[in-house]
């Protein structure tokens, strides 16, 4: 995270996040934000912001997401994301909410060169059979497909 502030190391989330997650779903105002702004600055954000630090040699620099939701369109006018989350330009996705963390592997929006150089290894005979046998591996070690629309 080149040019901001120096962060500290990680070492979990050790606050109370979801008490603070937990507070934000029951009542999703800028009021109770505002109130709640030190503990998701130290809490939620400052944490994350460590693990995204760490993480950063190995899958580059990562976007963490705003709290404020888009709300122009949609039907739930709550202002705030009861989540934390980031994406790593060189693939990876990590979340926390109330109910704990959530890693990812893989890529969203691939550009057209991307799609294509990845559709043509899928299909090639030996690298196809090579993500064959690593996704069968990951499952046998309990590990999940998740696929977002």
């Amino acid at each position: 995270m080149v040019g901001k502030a120096p962060v500290d190391a990680f070492t979990g989330w050790t606050g109370d996040f979801r008490g603070f997650f937990l507070g934000l779903k029951a009542n999703n105002t800028k009021a109770y934000f505002q109130g709640h702004r030190s503990q998701y600055e130290e809490v939620v954000k400052g944490p994350m912001l460590a693990l995204l630090s760490e993480l950063e040699p190995e899958f580059g620099p990562a976007r963490l997401a705003r709290p404020n939701r888009d709300i122009r369109f949609a039907s739930d006018k709550s202002p705030y994301k009861t989540n934390i989350y980031a994406s790593a330009r060189d693939g990876g996705y990590v979340a926390l909410d109330a109910a704990g963390l959530v890693a990812a592997g893989g890529r969203y929006r691939m550009d057209t060169a991307q799609l294509a150089r990845y559709r043509a290894g899928v299909a090639a005979d030996s690298s196809g059979r090579k993500v064959v046998a690593l996704v069968a591996a990951l499952r046998d070690k309990g590990y999940e497909e998740i696929y977002f629309d």
